[in-house]
């Protein structure tokens, strides 16, 4: 899209990770940093962002510091 405005608009492969819970009744009105609660009640931990290219496996160190 930036090529259409001469604007150079470099992207680059990212990945991320977060651990979800189960379904809980709503507790957290509003997000706090890296934890937020989905209108479903689900939780969302963490907000990791690694530069691995194409590479999309999981990576435990990342998911144990999360959980910790």
């Amino acid at each position: 899209m930036g090529a259409q405005i001469d604007l150079d608009i470099p992207v680059r492969p990212q990945t991320g990770q977060v651990i979800v819970t189960e379904k809980a009744v709503p507790f957290l009105p509003q997000p706090i940093s890296t934890i937020r609660q989905t209108d479903e009640g689900g939780v969302m931990l963490g907000d990791s962002v690694e530069e691995k290219g194409t590479d999309d496996a999981t990576i435990p160190g990342v998911l144990s510091v999360t959980a910790a």
